[in-house]
């Protein structure tokens, strides 16, 4: 979408390309920053079991709504650079510590294999959004129509807690 601004005002604003590319990253991932701070303060009060599954939900629910964070960091994840660097150190690591302990220790999971899961909670919370038009496209549906089956499947030892909630909703 052009935005009918002057490239010397972007310059006068933000300085060099490198700052207004931070700029845009922060603005992206701040969408969902307080919405998870908002579900780390209640974790403390939860059942592990119901604990994982909010997070989970929570995962499902911002890449449904922020695809463009996904596919940002699609992008720029395939080679090392500055960018994956500022968005891991970032974003990335302060926004997932903690998923980190708190899983970690419900699961009594080793840093290795926390490292898996996450690897693998977020993948299935994201790619059916993320590449939303190839879902359409190869299932005629849209991937909301997925979302509760697509987490049960890849969490089943966790079916219970979350068919308990709304993906949506909660």
């Amino acid at each position: 979408v052009a935005a009918d601004v002057k490239r010397g005002m972007l310059v006068y604003h933000f300085g060099t390309k490198e700052q207004f590319w931070k700029a845009v990253a922060d603005n992206i991932f701040n969408l969902i920053a307080d919405q998870r701070k908002a579900r780390v303060s209640v974790l403390p009060d939860m059942a592990e079991r119901e604990g994982i599954a909010m997070i989970i939900r929570f995962h499902v629910r911002a890449s449904a709504q922020h695809p463009e964070i996904s596919r940002l960091l699609a992008q720029e994840a395939r080679q090392q650079s500055w960018r994956i660097e500022y968005l891991v150190q970032t974003h990335i690591k302060p926004g997932s510590e903690y998923m980190k302990q708190y899983v970690s220790k419900a699961l009594s999971l080793t840093e290795r294999e926390f490292a898996h899961w996450y690897y693998i909670m977020v993948s299935a919370c994201a790619t059916i959004f993320s590449f939303e038009p190839e879902p359409r496209g190869h299932c005629h549906r849209n991937p909301w129509q997925y979302a509760r089956g697509h987490v049960v499947r890849a969490f089943p030892s966790l079916n219970r807690s979350i068919k308990t909630f709304t993906l949506i909703n909660s």
